[in-house]
């Protein structure tokens, strides 16, 4: 009964899934130079969840610090691996990208640890998002993985559409964009 969801610059966020007002799930760590949560993932249980910590004082506000483990209803979390990316779980195994390697790492779910070693499953995953590290794919419960290739000819073009869903126009030419956001003012695009 509960969504979590991501926000830039900020700590994961979560809020009933019947709605009402969000509230933070995370608690970013200002002193190690924490700069936002990402990519929620819950765990089988349904209280315990993945996210991707980004920020660190020593390599900078983009630097992909870790993936964590923390319980709904709690500030208590615990490192699952050093660096990465976003990560999910599926039979068994914490799914996430190894540079551009797909990397399947056998996790018990009981101790909130992993447990052997990564074994690759998909080569040349496109890869994005602020770090430039966040991978394009996703799996189900069942571990069926569906992902995107890296390419060098994937290009997005920024479309202005209306609240009807009408195109307005267009921003620039296509290019290579990811985790764009509007100015206040949606006087400009970063």
């Amino acid at each position: 009964g509960v969504i979590l969801f991501a926000q830039a610059t900020s700590p994961i966020h979560r809020v009933s899934a019947l709605g009402g007002t969000p509230t933070p799930a995370t608690v970013l760590d200002a002193q190690a130079g924490e700069t936002q949560h990402w990519a929620p993932f819950f765990l089988p249980d349904g209280r315990h969840f993945l996210y991707f910590a980004v920020g660190s004082k020593e390599r900078g506000p983009d630097d992909p610090n870790g993936v964590q483990v923390a319980e709904l209803d709690s500030t208590v979390r615990t490192q699952v691996l050093a660096g990465g990316s976003n990560a999910k779980y599926a039979a068994g195994s914490l799914i996430y990208p190894r540079e551009r390697t797909l990397v399947a790492q056998p996790f018990d779910v009981t101790r909130l640890a992993l447990t052997g070693d990564a074994v690759p499953i998909a080569d040349q995953v496109a890869l994005g998002g602020l770090s430039g590290r966040t991978g394009a794919f996703s799996v189900s419960e069942n571990g069926v993985l569906a992902y995107q290739a890296a390419s060098a000819e994937i290009r997005t073009q920024l479309t202005w559409v209306d609240r009807s869903g009408n195109q307005t126009g267009v921003v620039g030419g296509p290019a290579d964009f990811g985790d764009v956001e509007l100015s206040p003012d949606r006087g400009r695009a970063t």
